[in-house]
C-alpha cells in the first residue's frame, strides 16, 4: 500500500536547490512491519543517528569480511559531518527511512548515479527497506537526469546477493582497496 508523504517534503535537486518532492512514499515494508515505513531525505540534525546506525551495521555485517586496515579506512572516511556534507552537494542525495519516529535505514547517492553507501538496521533486514530505498534512489536520479541509463554499487562481498536480487550485475572481479574489498556492480534502468 501507498501513501504519499505531507506537502513540503523535499530534498536537493542536481543544481544544489531544495526541491519538493510530493510523490516519496511511505509504505508497509515485507510482511513483518505492522506499522509504516517513512522513506524521504535526510533531515537536518538526523547525521549523528545515520553515522551510529552505519557504524552498528557496519560492524555487524561488513567488517567481518575487511582487514583491520580496512575496516580503519571505511570508519576513517566517514563521519556525521561526512554525511551532512553529502545532503548539501549539488550531485548527491541522502535518503532515510524510519520507523516510529526511529532511524532504521540510509542511503546516500553521489554523482547523481551512484550509491555510496546503504545500511538498514539489522532487525529490519530482510523487510524490503533496502529495496525500497534502492528503488528511491533510483527514482530520483531518473528525475535528475532522465537521460541516466545505469545507477552503480560497490558492494562488499556480503552483500552481493542483495543488490542481485535487485537487479544488478557484476562488472568484474572482487577488488581490495587498502582492505576495503568490493564488486562494481551496475544496475541498468531503462
Amino acid at each position: 500500500m501507498r501513501h504519499l508523504l505531507r506537502q513540503g517534503e523535499c530534498i536537493r535537486n542536481a543544481n544544489g536547490r531544495v526541491e519538493e518532492y510530493n510523490d516519496v512514499p511511505r509504505t508497509t515494508a515485507g510482511k513483518k512491519m505492522a506499522d509504516k515505513i517513512i522513506y524521504r531525505p535526510m533531515e537536518v540534525e538526523e547525521e549523528k543517528d545515520a553515522f551510529e546506525l552505519i557504524v552498528r551495521v557496519f560492524q555487524k555485517h561488513v567488517a567481518p569480511f575487511y582487514s583491520k586496515k580496512g575496516v580503519e579506512k571505511f570508519l576513517g572516511m566517514l563521519s556525521p559531518e561526512v554525511l551532512c556534507d553529502m545532503e548539501k552537494r549539488k550531485n548527491s542525495f541522502v535518503i532515510s527511512a524510519k520507523h516510529q519516529n526511529r532511524l532504521i535505514g540510509i542511503l546516500a547517492v553521489i554523482k547523481d548515479s551512484h550509491i555510496a553507501l546503504i545500511f538498514v538496521d539489522s532487525k529490519y533486514q530482510g523487510d524490503g527497506i533496502g529495496k525500497h530505498l534502492i528503488d528511491e534512489a533510483t527514482r530520483i536520479c531518473l528525475k535528475r537526469n532522465p537521460a541516466l541509463t545505469a545507477v552503480t554499487v560497490s558492494s562488499s562481498p556480503n552483500s552481493m546477493s542483495f543488490y542481485e536480487a535487485t537487479g544488478f550485475e557484476a562488472q568484474g572481479e572482487e577488488v581490495d582497496e587498502g582492505g576495503m574489498r568490493y564488486i562494481s556492480m551496475r544496475k541498468t534502468i531503462k
